[in-house]
């Protein structure tokens, strides 16, 4: 009888103890799990968040549109034309333009 009681307490002792970190692995695995998002979870967050802090800007940026959409551009002036036309002659002439530095 010894000889069966000695193997059978040594195997249930190993049994015992895989089976409980096997367990307990399973366990922290599933608790992490809960926890964490799925990826159309986190995409829909993170949208959501872009969407809400996006909110006034985009509203911002319409208006501004609408109000330049309503005001026409004024006419560009004579000596803006005027320097446009030489720069324009430059051009054709082959001058070319050179940047020129203004010193204050």
């Amino acid at each position: 009888m010894e000889d069966i009681l000695v193997p059978l307490i040594v195997f249930s002792f190993i049994y015992l103890t895989i089976k409980t970190i096997l367990d307990y692995k399973k366990s922290k695995r599933s608790v992490g799990s809960e926890n964490s998002l799925g990826m159309t979870e986190l995409r829909a967050l993170i949208r959501e968040a872009v969407q809400e802090a996006t909110a006034p800007l985009v509203g911002r940026l319409e208006m501004l549109e609408e109000q330049q959409a309503e005001a026409p551009l004024p006419a560009p002036s004579k000596p803006l034309l005027e320097l446009e036309a030489s720069v324009m002659e430059g051009e054709e002439k082959g001058t070319g333009t050179q940047s020129r530095r203004r010193v204050p």
